[in-house]
């Protein structure tokens, strides 16, 4: 493998002509959902209600999660869950220090934070720096090399309704006892997509530049002979 500057990716996959169940095949793959840091995302044709796209992605590089402080302060703060993930987040954190405050900065975890949205109309707030750069930069900012990938690098997660404050102005948030984020997304790490109507599967593992990028490269390559592995065994029942 040729070396991966900071931002650069390489993808590792595997077409499959199989369609495992996504329910099963996630459980396979999450230790029965319980592993953290990973998802299934389903879509559905609504003309009949059958399934188009599954998404399984059962390792991540990044989290990303954005709180409102008690000062109104916005933070994001992002971690690191993997080798891979380490590459890319010095970079990143390093070209999100322009807009934002970097609070603190770890090998494995960041955290930066944002002003409260400006006062105006929508189109002043919508222009000004905001959390949802930082997601915007995690991805964005990734360039694929060495082919073209099945699918781009990707982050997925979910959003709280509070969030819209950000362009919007809403009553004052009540105490919550869950303490539940504004945002919590991934970046992709590994992932399975798979197309019900053509009835194939694609496993996927990313590759980010950087320092460790050598050993996260030999880490995909195993780690997409065991997923492909795992998809077969779905995909043909042999996992019962």
């Amino acid at each position: 493998m040729k070396t991966l500057a900071a931002f650069e990716v390489a993808a590792l996959s595997r077409s499959l002509e199989l369609c495992p169940d996504p329910v099963a095949l996630y459980a396979a793959l999450s230790d029965g959902g319980r592993a953290p840091d990973t998802l299934l995302l389903e879509s559905a044709d609504q003309s009949n209600q059958s399934g188009d796209k599954s998404l399984v992605m059962s390792r991540a590089a990044l989290r990303l999660t954005g709180r409102l402080t008690q000062k109104n302060e916005r933070q994001v703060t992002i971690a690191s869950l993997s080798a891979n993930g380490r590459n890319l987040l010095g970079p990143l954190i390093e070209r999100l220090g322009h807009d934002a405050d970097v609070l603190r900065q770890s090998e494995r975890e960041a955290t930066v934070a944002y002003p409260p949205p400006p006062s105006g109309d929508e189109e002043t707030r919508m222009r000004a720096p905001s959390v949802l750069d930082a997601v915007r930069a995690a991805v964005l900012s990734l360039k694929v090399v060495g082919g073209d990938a099945p699918l781009p690098p990707l982050c997925a997660g979910s959003i709280a309704y509070d969030l819209l404050d950000l362009y919007e102005a809403l009553p004052a948030p009540k105490s919550d006892p869950l303490d539940w984020p504004d945002f919590e997304l991934w970046l992709a790490e590994e992932l399975v997509w798979i197309q019900h109507k053509t009835r194939r599967a694609v496993a996927l593992r990313f590759v980010f530049g950087g320092a460790e990028a050598q050993a996260a490269y030999h880490d995909a390559t195993r780690g997409l002979s065991a997923l492909i592995g795992t998809v077969r065994a779905v995909g043909t029942g042999t996992d019962r």
